[in-house]
């Protein structure tokens, strides 16, 4: 009896060793750089901003535009980026898988808002409208959408005129300069609150969440906007995944807790929104969390519309491999 209790003390005390062990292991990451477009995209890793750290791994935060977002990353410049699903793609096949995706974290943030107050999307057939999002999901949301209506791009259609961000936009309304645009939200409720205190209205006109839904047929509203992506060498770091792991999942609370504090906060690491934050706008902002491992078939869904195929004439445009969705 004596010699089985000893051999079970000797297992107790092994399993408090091994769960010590463990509990003592840290990352070798010392820092990361992480870039995020303005808006919505940036709103995903706010508790990150607010932190400066992920677990014991110090991390920079720069907000930016979306196209300087990917050129880091084509360029292996960030640590880890948020941006478009249909972008994180081609960094994967443009950078030989150098990126992995981590997660999905906006479902779609799209809308279009204007000075005339219209019923029907086919009212916009003639008019001129500014549109963020060249060669990312803005266009080819909007365009899918229009498509789907009967509705054409260019002279005897919609004339779509695309800017920078909505830096680029906000002002043209200010200046009644531009009647109609493709913004994203909290850049819409910017736009709209701006506006007012000139005398201005602008109104939500069309959720294009909606109208995607209904151009692919399917009864899910939104989409894989916008997702992370990480250097793969620092998925290999399983302590510093835990913490980016944990830090994303607390992300949504600390949103809603810390509603009247956004604005500061982002402004402060190079947002250029001034939108005061409620509950309602970060609904419309669509922002969560979920491992992109598990939307691989929506992911796949997503990227065949705009284009993705496998073994592409175009490498840049090849459908992911299964290796691109970090486990």
């Amino acid at each position: 009896m004596k010699k089985i209790f000893a051999l079970a003390l000797v297992a107790v005390l092994a399993c408090i060793a091994m769960v010590a062990l463990v509990g003592c292991q840290k990352t070798e990451v010392e820092s990361v750089t992480i870039y995020a477009p303005d808006g919505a995209p940036s709103l995903a890793i706010a508790k990150i901003v607010s932190d400066g750290k992920i677990g014991d791994t110090t991390a920079t935060t720069v907000i930016t535009t979306g196209e300087d977002v990917v050129a880091k990353a084509m360029s292996k410049q960030a640590d880890i980026a948020v941006l478009p699903t249909n972008a994180a793609a081609k960094v994967y096949n443009v950078t030989g898988g150098e990126y992995l995706m981590f997660s999905v974290n906006v479902f779609g943030v799209l809308y279009v808002v204007g000075t005339e107050q219209l019923t029907d999307i086919a009212q916009l057939n003639g008019k001129t409208i500014q549109s963020i999002g060249l060669g990312n999901t803005p266009e080819y949301v909007f365009k899918r959408v229009l498509s789907h209506k009967g509705i054409t791009v260019g002279q005897d259609g919609v004339d779509i005129v695309y800017q920078t961000d909505a830096t680029a936009i906000i002002p043209q309304f200010l200046a009644g300069k531009a009647n109609f645009a493709v913004l994203g939200e909290p850049a819409v409720t910017n736009l709209i609150q701006k506006a007012s205190t000139k005398g201005i209205t602008v109104h939500n006109l069309f959720d294009l969440q909606q109208l995607w839904s209904e151009a692919i047929g399917t009864d899910t509203v939104g989409y894989p906007q916008a997702c992370i992506i990480v250097k793969k060498d620092l998925l290999a770091d399983k302590p510093f995944v835990s913490a980016l792991d944990k830090a994303l999942s607390a992300n949504s609370t600390f949103l809603t807790e810390n509603a009247s504090t956004l604005t500061a906060l982002m402004t402060e690491h190079g947002s250029t929104l001034t939108v005061n934050y409620t509950a309602d706008l970060l609904a419309r902002c669509n922002v969560n969390y979920i491992r992109a491992n598990t939307l691989k078939q929506d992911i796949e869904t997503y990227l065949k519309e705009f284009g993705f195929v496998e073994n592409s004439s175009k490498p840049a445009n090849n459908l992911p491999d299964g290796a691109f969705y970090f486990e």
